[in-house]
C-alpha cells in the first residue's frame, strides 16, 4: 500500500508568465498569415516563367516505356536553358495538374534504342515553389478559408487563436511548477507491486500507440536496443510521476474536502456535450462510467485551487 505525507500546496507565490506584447503577437499574426499563404500557393497557384517546380514523368518511345528517361521526382526552374524547351509546358500548371512533351531524343544519346526518336513524356505536377512573393488579398484569403472574408478577419481569427494558445501554455507551465514543487516537498512510500502494475499499463498503452506509428511511418527507431532501453525507463518514469500526482490530488481533495455533487457532476456532463456538439458517442468513449467524469471534474476544481492558493500574492 502506498503512503503519501503532503507537502507544500498553498503561498507558492509563483509570479505568472508573461502575456505576449501588441508587437509580438501582430509580429506573429504576420508570420502566421504569411505561412498559409505560402502552403496554399504550392497547392493552388497557377506556374510561372521562374517558379520552381517538382514534376514525375513518364516516358514512352515506339509505345514502350522508357525506363531510363522515367523520374519519380524531378526538380526544375522553369526556363531554365539547360532544360528542353518543352519543360515550359508546365506554365499555366498547377499541383497535381498533367502536361505533355513531345522531345526529340539526340541522334548521339547513350540510349541507342532510342536515339533520333520521339520520345513522348507524360509529366504530373508535385510541387511549385513560386519565385514571386504572391500579394495578399481579400480574394486569395476567402478562397484560402471560404467562412473567412477578408484579411482582417483572418488576422483577428488568428490573433485569439495566439492568445488562447499562449494563455494555455502558460497555464500549464505554471500548474506544472505548482505540482513539481508539491512532489518535491512531500514525503511518499510506493508500494513496488502497484508501481509495476503501473508501469506495465503505461508500457502496454504506449506500445498500443508505438503500433499506429509504425504503421503510418515504418522508418521509426524502436526495435534497437537503445532505443529500446529509452522507452522502458521513460515509461517507468511517467508512470511514477502519473502515481504521485494521483496520490497528490487523492490527498488535497482529502485535506481541503473537496468533492463534486451530483449536481457539479451534471453541470460537468451537460458541458463536455456542449464542447463535443452533443456527440454523445464520443462523451461515453471519453468517460465511460459516471466515476471518470467525476474524478475529472475534481482534478480541474482541485487545479482552480493551486491556481487560487498560489498565484501571485495570494
Amino acid at each position: 500500500m502506498h503512503h503519501f505525507q503532503l507537502g507544500q500546496y498553498k503561498g507558492m507565490k509563483i509570479a505568472p508568465q508573461p502575456t505576449p506584447t501588441e508587437t509580438e503577437l501582430e509580429n506573429a499574426v504576420i508570420q502566421s498569415v504569411l505561412k498559409m499563404l505560402n502552403e496554399w500557393s504550392k497547392d493552388n497557384i497557377v506556374v510561372e516563367e521562374g517558379d520552381e517546380v517538382a514534376v514525375s514523368i513518364f516516358a514512352t518511345c515506339d509505345g514502350l516505356a522508357v525506363s531510363e528517361l522515367c523520374s519519380s521526382y524531378l526538380k526544375y526552374k522553369v526556363g531554365d536553358p539547360m532544360m528542353f524547351g518543352q519543360f515550359k509546358n508546365v506554365i499555366g500548371k498547377k499541383k497535381a495538374d498533367r502536361f505533355q512533351m513531345m522531345i526529340d531524343i539526340p541522334h548521339n544519346s547513350p540510349l541507342q534504342h532510342v536515339a533520333g526518336k520521339k520520345a513522348e513524356f507524360l509529366a504530373t505536377v508535385l510541387e511549385v515553389w513560386p519565385s514571386k512573393q504572391l500579394e495578399v488579398t481579400d480574394a486569395i484569403i476567402h478562397e484560402m478559408d471560404p467562412e473567412v472574408p477578408d484579411l482582417k478577419t483572418l488576422k483577428e481569427k488568428i490573433r485569439k487563436s495566439l492568445i488562447a494558445e499562449s494563455q494555455q501554455t502558460i497555464a500549464e507551465n505554471n500548474l506544472q511548477t505548482i505540482l513539481d514543487t508539491i512532489i518535491e516537498s512531500s514525503t511518499y512510500e510506493l508500494d513496488e507491486e502497484m508501481l509495476a502494475a503501473t508501469t506495465k499499463q503505461v508500457i502496454n498503452n504506449a506500445l498500443k500507440d508505438y503500433e499506429i506509428i509504425k504503421n503510418q511511418n515504418a522508418n521509426t527507431p524502436f526495435g534497437s536496443s537503445e532505443a529500446d532501453e529509452y522507452f522502458y525507463e521513460d515509461c517507468a518514469v511517467f508512470a511514477k510521476q502519473q502515481l504521485l500526482l494521483s496520490l497528490a490530488f487523492t490527498e488535497l481533495a482529502r485535506v481541503e474536502n473537496i468533492c463534486i455533487s451530483d449536481e457539479e457532476a451534471e453541470l460537468g456532463r451537460k458541458q463536455v456535450l456542449e464542447g463535443i456538439q452533443g456527440d454523445q458517442q464520443m462523451f461515453e468513449k471519453l468517460f465511460p462510467t459516471p466515476e471518470l467524469l467525476k474524478e475529472s471534474l475534481l482534478h480541474e476544481k482541485i487545479v482552480k485551487h493551486l491556481f487560487e492558493w498560489n498565484i501571485g500574492d495570494n
